[in-house]
């Protein structure tokens, strides 16, 4: 790194955590805390009356609403279920089953939930905030 590059970071780091060059190290530790992340599942499986347009509108507007309530958002997919150690034992035993492809993609979000280091929160793609992150222990 050139000289002066340690100034050009920290007033990158201060702009873009909404600091001033000023602020108290308390303040700073404040704005670099992470936001919660909000996981949901998608996969279009064609297995009821939306469109995949419709649906897709649905999944923008939730990443909205959670991101405005102070969540960061991830989408998993069948490729994140598919990421998961054991996924070739379930999806024999999901196949064997006589449920709906509807039902066995409510079983492979958590499977793809089970992937995450760490768990997480998961909230369906059609349910939304009442609250900000931090107005739940309010």
């Amino acid at each position: 790194c050139q000289i002066g590059c340690d100034e050009v970071d920290s007033n990158l780091r201060s702009h873009h955590h909404g600091t001033t060059g000023d602020a108290t190290s308390e303040g700073r530790a404040a704005s670099l805390e992470p936001r919660p992340v909000m996981h949901t599942f998608y996969e279009p499986d064609g297995s009821n009356d939306q469109t995949e347009e419709g649906e897709l509108r649905l999944l923008e507007a939730w990443k909205k609403h959670w991101t405005d309530a102070g969540w960061d958002t991830k989408v998993l997919t069948m490729k994140d279920a598919r990421a998961h150690p054991k996924f070739e034992e379930y999806e024999e035993v999901m196949l064997m089953s006589a449920l709906s492809e509807y039902n066995r993609m409510c079983y492979y979000r958590w499977v793809a939930m089970a992937t995450l280091e760490g768990g997480g929160y998961m909230s369906d793609f059609d349910t939304f905030p009442l609250a900000g992150a931090g107005g739940w222990a309010a």
